[in-house]
């Protein structure tokens, strides 16, 4: 019988945390939907004594993303040239990370996958998820 209620209890413990789970991921995702333009990018990798910088003026294009619930389209200079998918997981300490499927190698521009933050109508990806990380910058249009 106690095999039961302990079967039970988990269960409904398991049940609990996907809920959370799951709130904290639709609420994330709500806040980031919208249209944003590409302001900056910092990028920095381990022996690096600078960090690079760039934007649209040094790259010589502009990008503007559209998030939507699963995917985003990207837009470079009025032309759409990819929908990428992407989803929202979170750290242990509960921050918001967003996962992106990066397009073939050779596409010019991708997106960093890492923590975001949200200020205002600036979003940061905090892109040094990995050694190679680049932190990019947009600014919410709508």
């Amino acid at each position: 019988m106690k095999y039961i209620y302990a079967f039970f209890i988990i269960t409904f413990l398991m049940g609990c945390g996907s809920q959370k789970n799951t709130a904290n991921s639709t609420n994330s995702t709500d806040k980031l939907l919208g249209t944003y333009q590409w302001v900056s990018s910092k990028y920095m990798t381990r022996g690096m004594k600078e960090v690079k910088l760039s934007n649209p003026e040094t790259r010589g294009y502009s990008i503007v993303l559209e998030i939507k619930k699963t995917e985003i389209d990207i837009i470079k200079n009025d032309k759409k040239v990819a929908t990428v998918p992407y989803k929202i997981i979170f750290s242990t300490d509960n921050q918001p990370i967003i996962q992106v499927q990066i397009p073939q190698d050779d596409f010019s521009f991708y997106i960093a996958s890492g923590p975001f933050v949200i200020e205002g109508d600036i979003t940061t990806i905090i892109g040094t998820y990995n050694d190679a990380g680049e932190d990019q910058t947009y600014k919410r249009l709508k």
